[in-house]
C-alpha cells in the first residue's frame, strides 16, 4: 500500500496517452478521511511528458489519515475512470490514548500500557475509569492543536504580515510573493477553543516594523485565498 507522510508534501500522478488523438482532460478525483465525496481538480500536463499530476502541500496534509483518489481520462469521445486507490499516512500520536465509541462502549487498541502523565482523550457523555464516574472532571476541548492555512500573493518583503487572535500574533509572514502564490499555515493552540464560544482568527496587512500598527506608516497590500481551519481528528 502507498504511504506518505504528514510532514512532506504528496503527488498524484497518472500517465495517459490515446491512440486515436490526444488526450483532451484528466480529472482526479480525490477525498480524505474526513470527506464522504470527492473533490475534482482538473489536471495539466507536466511539461512535454503524458503525465498529469497534482501536487499537495505538507501544509494541506495536517490531520489527514489516508487519501482515496481515481482519475478520470477523457480524449473528447470516451473517457476511463481508474480503479480507486488508497494512500495511507505514516504519521501517528503516540502520545495520547484515544478511546472510540460504539455502541456505548469504550474501546482502543489491546495491550496499550500507560506510564506518567498521557492524554486520554475520548468521545460521549459520559467518562468511566476503573468503574469510577469521572466526567465531571473532564475538559471539553478538540483532540489536540488545530492549524489555519491560507494562500497568499503580492506580498512584499520585509512587510511583517500576521495572523492573530485579538492581540496574539500566532504567525507572521514577511517573504515576497510577488506575483506568485504561497500557502502559508500556522497551529492555533487548543486552548483558543472554548466549548459555546466563538472564535475571531484576524489576517493582518503589516508594516516593517509591527504586525499589528495599521495607522502608523504604510502597510502591506496583498489578496488571500482559500482560507481554511483544519481541526485534528
Amino acid at each position: 500500500m502507498a504511504e506518505f507522510q504528514n510532514d512532506e508534501g504528496v503527488t498524484f500522478s497518472v500517465q495517459a496517452s490515446s491512440s486515436m488523438g490526444s488526450v483532451k482532460r484528466v480529472v482526479l478525483q480525490v477525498k480524505d478521511n474526513t470527506m464522504e465525496e470527492y473533490e475534482n481538480y482538473n489536471l495539466l500536463k507536466n511539461g512535454d511528458s503524458d503525465v498529469f499530476q497534482k501536487s499537495m502541500e505538507a501544509v494541506d496534509l495536517y490531520g489527514k489519515k489516508y487519501f482515496d483518489y481515481r482519475f478520470i481520462i477523457s480524449d473528447g469521445f470516451h473517457a476511463v475512470v481508474t480503479e480507486e486507490k488508497r494512500i495511507t499516512s505514516t504519521s501517528s500520536q503516540e502520545d495520547t490514548l484515544r478511546f472510540e465509541m460504539e455502541k456505548n462502549q469504550y474501546k482502543s487498541e489491546d495491550n496499550q500500557y500507560l506510564s506518567g502523565e498521557t492524554s486520554i482523550i475520548t468521545t460521549g457523555d459520559q467518562f468511566l475509569l476503573d468503574e469510577k464516574d469521572i466526567t465531571a472532571e473532564t475538559v471539553s476541548s478538540i483532540a489536540g492543536n488545530a492549524k489555519i492555512l491560507i494562500d497568499v500573493s503580492q506580498t512584499d518583503t520585509f512587510f511583517k504580515n500576521a495572523i492573530a487572535i485579538g492581540d496574539n500574533v500566532i504567525g507572521i509572514f514577511n517573504e515576497g510573493t510577488y506575483e506568485n502564490w504561497a500557502t502559508v499555515g500556522y497551529d492555533v493552540d487548543a486552548s483558543y477553543f472554548v466549548k459555546g464560544d466563538s472564535l475571531t482568527i484576524d489576517i493582518h496587512a503589516g508594516n516593517k516594523a509591527n504586525p499589528l500598527e495599521h495607522n502608523e506608516e504604510n502597510n502591506d497590500d496583498f489578496v488571500v485565498k482559500n482560507i481554511r481551519l483544519v481541526l485534528p481528528d
